[in-house]
């Protein structure tokens, strides 16, 4: 379609002059299209998806890439409390949002290993009415920022202790690493023994005891003594081999034992770990125990819960030893 250069109507198709205004058709031009309308919504829009994959798809991977710590960032999750029965041998169970590997208690909070996406840490809370927080907070390994998982966990006052796998570092065995309490970033990394399940601070120093693969492994079980910069200083026979949890009093050992779900507690008040009481547990697979300053918990993998020790059975395990040697 033409249009006529000097008066601006149309002419026809084969038309030799503009019948307006009678000028030749060689001074005539093209219409110009209506599709510009179209074309610039179709801009737009193609922008707009753009824009939507660059928000939802290329800025997180940027910022991994200038912040790799970000994948480090908690995650809320939720927290719930089944019934409180006195009578029970747990009388509070906490469902976690995870499943659970060795348990501290940091004087705020519990911490636990994570065996599930995003691996490292939960982050357990206790608020008013028993109103828990829960967050699942990853570790990641400092050389390539992958998100790891943690073996034994501990808290000397300061920092968190862990035993992890020696492979995330480059080396061979387990290892002992350093957390930050608050970014859970890894600091310090030593050499630890093999197959060391659990650990525990006792305001001098540290317990760690064996967990083998399987019951059955022929390998030695032992309870460890460290010194306060996890050097080795004794070993004893450990009461079971599968410690997946030590927690620490002020006066005695509760140990876990996961293939056989028992609690034993060992008292050192006379120096060598002693028993004193204890039993096993109707749970299935106990993989932590933690001390509050008042009560005992145990983490359980199986059902994924953090749950507490009636305070009636915990102390009675507490004094068992105390009484059978007082009696004729």
């Amino acid at each position: 379609m033409l249009r006529c250069r000097a008066c601006g109507a149309e002419i026809g198709a084969g038309a030799l002059a503009c019948r307006a205004c009678g000028r030749p058709v060689a001074a005539g031009r093209r219409a110009r299209p209506r599709l510009g309308c179209a074309v610039l919504v179709g801009v737009l829009l193609g922008l707009a998806v753009v824009a939507v994959y660059w928000w939802l798809e290329i800025r997180p991977r940027v910022a991994r890439i200038l912040d790799p710590w970000i994948d480090a960032e908690p995650v809320e999750a939720v927290a719930q409390v089944g019934p409180v029965d006195p009578g029970a041998l747990f009388d509070v169970a906490v469902e976690l949002p995870g499943n659970p590997l060795n348990a501290v208690w940091t004087g705020e909070r519990f911490v636990l290993g994570n065996r599930v996406d995003p691996w490292g840490l939960m982050l357990v809370e206790r608020g008013p009415r028993e109103r828990w927080r829960v967050s699942k907070q990853p570790v990641l390994e400092p050389t390539y920022h992958q998100r790891m998982s943690l073996d034994a966990l501990a808290w000397n006052g300061r920092e968190l202790v862990a035993v992890a796998d020696g492979a995330w570092f480059g080396r061979e065995g387990q290892v002992f690493v350093t957390l930050d309490p608050v970014s859970y970033r890894i600091g310090r990394v030593r050499t630890a023994p093999d197959q060391l399940g659990c650990l525990v601070w006792d305001g001098r120093g540290y317990w760690g005891a064996t967990r083998r693969n399987t019951a059955d492994e022929a390998r030695p079980a032992h309870l460890y003594r460290f010194d306060a910069r996890l050097a080795e200083l004794e070993r004893h026979d450990s009461p079971g081999v599968g410690c997946q949890g030590l927690a620490w009093d002020g006066r005695r050992l509760w140990f876990a034992d996961v293939f056989d779900d028992s609690l034993t507690v060992l008292d050192l008040a006379t120096g060598a770990p002693r028993w004193s009481g204890g039993d096993r547990l109707e749970i299935e697979y106990l993989s932590g125990v933690a001390w509050d300053g008042e009560s005992i918990w145990i983490a359980e993998y199986d059902g994924n819960r953090l749950r507490r020790l009636n305070p009636i059975l915990q102390r009675a395990w507490s004094g068992a030893r105390a009484r059978a040697e007082a009696e004729p």
